[in-house]
């Protein structure tokens, strides 16, 4: 047989209540089929250089995808969902809105040098 205490404290760590218990068990199964296997990490050499080959792929295909704007095509319904583009960071989507810009007359721009 097992006992145990519960002691409940405050803000101020003084006791407000105190509840204590006492409880058996059975032998724990051990293999009935819910647990998992441990597998253990690679450990060798090539598992090391692996690991960072990995990482230098998925670094270079984010890049790619960043700067293509792949991610923000399949995540941003159109165009001028603007807060979607700046979420995801949509290189192309928000250039392609500044030369959308460009297109449009602003005025006369003033000298700087006169």
């Amino acid at each position: 047989m097992y006992a145990c205490s519960a002691i409940l404290k405050d803000s101020d760590f003084s006791e407000v209540d105190r509840a204590e218990c006492q409880f058996t068990t059975t032998a724990t199964v051990l293999d009935n089929g819910s647990q998992i296997p441990f597998q253990p990490p690679k450990t060798n050499i090539n598992g090391f250089f692996g690991s960072i080959e990995e990482l230098w792929n998925k670094f270079w295909t984010f890049l790619a995808d960043l700067i293509s704007g792949k991610n923000c095509r399949r995540k941003c319904s159109g165009f001028f969902d603007f807060s979607c583009h700046i979420q995801y960071i949509c290189i192309s989507w928000m250039l392609m809105f500044g030369l959308f810009l460009a297109i449009f007359p602003t005025g006369t721009l003033p000298c700087i040098l006169a």
